[in-house]
């Protein structure tokens, strides 16, 4: 009997696992992936034309990066369900921006626009550890600010 228990409890794992993968593969189904410069690029080309005013494009973005966080994180949510079932525990959390330390300060820069103030912090103390690079610091706390 408890070789039942044992068979059912990982037949009812499995399913929840199958059910997951499928949830994070309907997920990235139906997202799109666009940057923040490509996105900025088209926005300013409509002010640019007259199709709309400089203050809705800036509010857009706003909105759209706002969504793109949310779905990244409940993107996220989901892998780490589907890895902490796979290995039995958690998925450590990766750095916000990856191949960090292999940027410079420019590229850095282009890619703290679309990071969550907790995020902007775990590079802030990333960095002070670090190279400590005065312009990667002023962007993110200006970042911070805003």
């Amino acid at each position: 009997m408890a070789a039942t228990k044992k068979s059912s409890k990982k037949k009812d794992s499995d399913q929840g696992l199958d059910q997951s993968v499928e949830s994070f593969r309907t997920s990235l189904e139906h997202s799109v992936t666009v940057s923040r410069d490509r996105l900025q690029e088209v926005l300013d080309d409509a002010v640019e034309r007259g199709r709309m005013t400089r203050r809705d494009a800036e509010n857009l973005v706003s909105e759209l990066l706002d969504r793109g966080r949310k779905q990244r994180g409940m993107l996220l949510d989901e892998l780490e369900r589907v890895m902490k079932h796979l290995t039995g525990k958690p998925r450590g959390k990766s750095f916000p921006i990856s191949g960090y330390d292999d940027l410079n300060a420019s590229e850095v820069k282009t890619r703290l626009g679309a990071l969550s103030p907790a995020e902007l912090r775990t590079v802030r103390k990333h960095e002070q550890a670090g190279q400590a690079r005065k312009t990667v610091l002023s962007a993110i706390d200006k970042k911070l600010k805003d």
